[in-house]
């Protein structure tokens, strides 16, 4: 089902145009030598992920596991992160618990690989078969009425799925790091705005993502990031654990005069997901910083309570700590 929408062009009359330059964006473009030996590898990966789009569910999720299991296995240094991680927010639950939520965190990693394919190539129709969104109403009201509104969603194995498919529905703005490799870079850049969103690189700045929410988009972002700057964080309980957290959404909020919805995206075991946008955070952003991060902390560990093993615990999320403290992956 689609929904309609005030489209970006329409709100510039009463927000203030910003010129067609403004928003040019630097298209990554395919490049013959992708067909070269060097991406190989990548271009394998590339065709599997497309067949498997076309599979059965049940198929597709068993090499998406097959997949995981490989990574699990071949890559130490990311299975130590994860057990580092685990060990850090899940105390309660003994060594042989958390290992089986190792296995199925890179298992649910795998699975959410091989459904980029869903949202790189699968019709539209099927899709719609495929996908079910909680709370989309309730933000496209607001979001039609003409206040801006900003998803944020924490880094899980679906968020790229749940943030191409809400673009269907309304226009979206969303950033993402440029890749070192090129081949990635470009399908990745493609995939995120194959229906219309528009994707800003990092190395570009916030200024565009900012002009862009102006001019009638709506930001999607994932804010749940351990950065170096500490002009740029505070720290804060998640899980339990004293968290770097950038303040990055409280200010987005203030600039542009935006509400902040939480969003989450699940697989679910039959292979389909859903999409659950949360209700706007109440009284956000508060103006104190380690207030506002609580807030986003909090929101974002009840949804990943929900299917822990789909949030990202191969990343280092504790490498910072408070005072300076040894980071826990030394």
């Amino acid at each position: 089902m689609r929904f309609a929408c005030v489209s970006p062009r329409a709100r510039n009359k009463s927000r203030g145009k910003i010129s067609s330059t403004d928003l040019l964006l630097p298209e990554p473009r395919f490049q013959f030598k992708f067909l070269g030996p060097k991406y190989w590898t990548h271009v394998a990966l590339l065709k599997l992920i497309w067949l498997a789009s076309m599979m059965p569910r049940r198929v597709a999720g068993a090499i998406g596991a097959q997949l995981g299991d490989l990574f699990r296995l071949a890559n130490r240094k990311r299975r130590r992160i994860v057990e580092i991680n685990l060990e850090l927010c899940f105390p309660e639950r003994n060594s042989s618990e958390r290992q089986r939520m190792l296995v199925e965190h890179f298992r649910a990693y795998g699975k959410g690989i091989i459904d980029l394919g869903l949202i790189w190539w699968a019709s539209e129709a099927r899709l719609e078969q495929l996908f079910t969104v909680k709370g989309l109403e309730n933000w496209l009201q607001i979001a039609n009425s003409g206040q801006r509104t900003i998803l944020v969603t924490p880094h899980t194995t679906g968020m790229d799925i749940g943030g191409v498919y809400l673009s269907r529905f309304y226009p979206i703005v969303s950033m993402m790091k440029r890749t070192r490799n090129p081949l990635v870079n470009w399908r990745l850049w493609k995939g995120r705005g194959r229906f219309g969103a528009q994707i800003i690189f990092r190395d570009q700045g916030i200024r565009q993502f900012i002009q862009h929410m102006r001019s009638g988009y709506a930001g999607y972002i994932m804010p749940d990031e351990d950065v170096s700057e500490a002009r740029k964080r505070v720290f804060t309980s998640f899980f339990g654990v004293p968290t770097a957290t950038v303040s990055v959404v409280d200010r987005l909020s203030r600039l542009t005069d935006a509400k902040v919805f939480p969003v989450f995206t699940r697989r679910l075991a039959n292979g389909c997901y859903v999409v659950e946008i949360c209700p706007s955070l109440t009284g956000f952003p508060t103006g104190n910083m380690l207030i506002d991060a609580s807030t986003l902390n909090n929101a974002f560990e009840i949804g990943i309570r929900l299917s822990p093993e789909q949030y990202l615990w191969t990343l280092q999320w504790f490498k910072n700590r408070p005072d300076g403290k040894e980071s826990p992956y030394s």
